[in-house]
């Protein structure tokens, strides 16, 4: 059984009732919530966004992990009761805006250039890509 991580960009509003209710909860990580384009599959991508973060700056590097791990859990005996593998965690809105200003690389050639050179490159590419989806869900 794969355990991934997902990501949904919510409304204050369905934050604020998923926090309090579980049946919330289980609608917003069960996909049933948000259209489609509201949600962002990063399946086994964090270990490369932190590595493309990291040869960003330090400044990227944590506002990614913020991004990642979220600010808040939601209380863990709620994911225990709908079944998930791990607490959901959240950052509110204005932690997003903060997020999505420190991961806006205004100069996203340079940086790719930085790891196509870099010495461990690893999965540099399939990162690469899933890194610019994933830098995009920050700026929605």
């Amino acid at each position: 059984m794969a355990v991934t991580l997902q990501a949904v960009r919510v409304s204050p509003a369905e934050l604020a009732a998923a926090r309090t209710s579980s049946a919330e909860l289980g609608r917003i990580v069960g996909f049933d919530a948000r259209p489609a384009a509201d949600y962002l599959d990063l399946n086994w991508a964090n270990g490369g966004l932190l590595w493309l973060s990291e040869r960003a700056g330090k400044r990227a590097e944590a506002g990614m992990r913020r991004a990642l791990d979220g600010d808040v859990v939601i209380d863990s005996s709620v994911a225990d009761r709908l079944g998930l593998y791990s607490p959901v965690s959240f950052v509110e809105p204005v932690g997003v805006a903060e997020v999505a200003q420190v991961l806006a690389v205004p100069d996203l050639e340079t940086l790719l250039e930085r790891v196509s050179t870099d010495s461990d490159q690893g999965d540099c590419t399939v990162f690469g890509s899933v890194s610019l989806s994933a830098l995009s869900l920050f700026r929605w």
